[in-house]
């Protein structure tokens, strides 16, 4: 009001001066002016268009004032507001995306590798399972033979294996057939391959030997090479000798390939004594499956089931026919702390049905033993 021209108006310092001032106390410029001041500058709606002047009282002087507002400030303050909302939504609007996509990811996994727990049934389908004249391979081809399945067991004792495939036609099997063969010779598989039918449903790879001495011991003795050979040749060469002569009808099965691989807990965990080979076999088993369920996954129309089972003591005779039993062998009873085998084997089946990948034992039938598994699959020492 001080600073007026010779006519009586404001200068446009003097209203410059009053808005700059205006400025420094706020970020968005809402201001009550007196009345009378707006007035004498001659301005009625001195910087918004949309909001026409509206008189008030103030409080404190009682003079009239209007409020107004700098439509420039408030839009350079709300335009980062806004940018910042509009990023932020769609940021949002990506990550629900994202997440949608990996749910559906997920759930095609799951159904890729058996874990929507849809549990598969044996019954009226061809089960082929090696070692079936005693142990767990017997117990499994009960199992089975309670569903129903159609059943050709493969080991080397006839008389054994006759009398298994009687108990299980007993129990309900659709039929069971004896192959006897040695499945770690070319002739055996070649036995095993004219015996089954030209679709196999599931493959049970049981077979195998032990042994119970330490490698220094074998050495001293010249037994070691011929041992280890023997293990591998059996455990491992002769479990691949098999899926090779049954792979053509398994590929034809309408469920696509179904595996369930009867391994070890010391083919899992690292340092158990005595076992050199026996160990050395059994890891060569791991190796070999959870490649070749990669390689089905990716080959095969129909996702694959391969199932990898590691028992610990099981009360079974392979311990009686181990390897290694000359001097420096190790005693070893497992009739005190040990699974039955059929129980063993009806863990296996059961995991197996829902797609399980792997099926962990405890090393001595006991829940201390269980806690001790897990915990050596980690640490890897005793």
């Amino acid at each position: 009001q001080q600073d007026r021209t010779p006519s009586g108006r404001c200068s446009v310092q003097a209203m410059s001066t009053l808005w700059t001032s205006s400025l420094s106390s706020s970020l968005v410029q809402r201001r009550r002016m007196p009345l009378s001041v707006l007035q004498e500058c001659e301005v009625a709606q001195p910087y918004s268009e949309s909001e026409a002047l509206k008189p008030d009282r103030d409080a404190a002087s009682g003079e009239s004032v209007v409020v107004y507002t700098d439509d420039r400030e408030a839009e350079e303050t709300k335009t980062p507001r806004t940018l910042l909302g509009t990023l932020l939504g769609l940021l949002l609007g990506l990550c629900l995306h994202i997440l949608a996509q990996g749910l559906a990811g997920l759930e095609k996994m799951a159904r890729r590798v058996g874990l929507d727990r849809r549990r598969w049934s044996a019954k009226d389908k061809v089960v082929v399972i090696t070692g079936a004249s005693s142990g767990i391979g017997t117990s499994l081809a009960r199992t089975y033979a309670a569903e129903g399945a159609k059943l050709s067991l493969v080991a080397r004792r006839r008389a054994d294996l006759e009398r298994v495939c009687e108990e299980c036609m007993a129990l309900g099997a659709s039929s069971a057939q004896a192959v006897v063969a040695d499945i770690s010779t070319e002739e055996g598989w070649a036995a095993v391959r004219g015996a089954v039918p030209a679709a196999v449903d599931l493959l049970v790879l049981n077979a195998g030997i032990a042994m119970g001495a330490p490698f220094v011991s074998l050495c001293e003795q010249n037994q070691a090479m011929g041992t280890m050979k023997r293990l591998m040749d059996v455990n491992y060469i002769g479990s691949v000798g098999v899926l090779n002569a049954c792979m053509g009808s398994m590929r034809r099965a309408e469920g696509g390939v179904r595996l369930l691989v009867v391994s070890s807990v010391v083919g899992l965990v690292e340092g158990v004594p005595w076992r050199t080979g026996y160990a050395a076999s059994k890891f060569a088993l791991k190796g070999f499956f959870n490649t070749l369920r990669v390689e089905l996954g990716i080959s095969e129309p129909v996702p694959p089931t391969v199932t990898l089972a590691y028992p610990g003591a099981v009360n079974t005779p392979v311990n009686n026919a181990r390897l290694g039993t000359g001097d420096g062998a190790v005693d070893l009873d497992l009739t005190k702390k040990s699974m039955s085998p059929d129980r063993c084997a009806a863990i296996m089946v059961a995991a197996h049905a829902v797609g399980r990948r792997d099926v962990f034992y405890s090393i001595d039938g006991t829940l201390a033993g269980a806690i001790k598994t897990r915990l050596l699959r980690h640490l890897a020492f005793f």
